[in-house]
């Protein structure tokens, strides 16, 4: 063999045994806002029809990176843990999914529900929070209203997204209240 195919091989090989030597720093996890244990069937006969229209995300948060807020109040970036779609699209398939489980399927014709997500973050210590605006347009009706919700984890990002998981969840319930109550003829935006 060659001295030059010898050194070729050499640095190839040290090249491929160097990239398995990453760090757990340097290795990407996915996380998704998406539910994560078995859903029900959804309701036979829905409450009221509905449909969702594309989720508006505030731009510090519309990245593929999981952003944290830091006991200082700047933002931190986590590089390594990246949201599995773009989170526009993991809030509106978690707040989808709820909905289907709760009131059925989504109908063209139903009350629309639009959503502009202000906050869904969370601190380095675990406080996550989530602040939505949100409205509902039926039968030439509007009803605009904001909810606030907050919930403490561990400071895991495991425990952050499971809590915002929670969060959206509990949002999507306040969702259904809201438009069983329209459908009944009371308009008011959740105490």
């Amino acid at each position: 063999m060659s001295r030059n195919l010898r050194v070729a091989l050499l640095l190839g090989l040290g090249l491929v045994l160097g990239g398995c030597g990453s760090t757990p720093e340097s290795v990407t996890r996915w996380h998704s806002l998406r539910s994560t244990t078995p859903q029900a069937a959804p309701v036979a006969t829905p409450a009221a029809a509905w449909s969702l229209a594309p989720v508006q995300v505030a731009s510090h948060l519309d990245r593929p990176q999981m952003v944290l807020r830091r006991t200082d109040g700047a933002w931190m970036v986590l590089e390594h843990e990246r949201w599995l779609s773009p989170l526009v699209d993991e809030v509106h398939a978690a707040l989808s999914a709820r909905l289907t489980q709760r009131m059925g399927p989504s109908r063209s014709d139903g009350t629309r529900i639009a959503m502009s997500l202000q906050r869904l973050d969370a601190s380095v210590a675990g406080d996550t929070l989530l602040v939505a605006e949100w409205s509902l347009d039926a039968a030439g009706r509007r009803l605009v209203c904001r909810s606030q919700a907050h919930a403490i984890a561990t400071a895991s990002v495991a425990a952050i997204v499971a809590a915002q998981r929670e969060l959206l969840a509990g949002l999507a319930e306040q969702w259904t209240r809201t438009l069983i109550a329209v459908t009944a003829g009371t308009v008011a935006c959740p105490q």
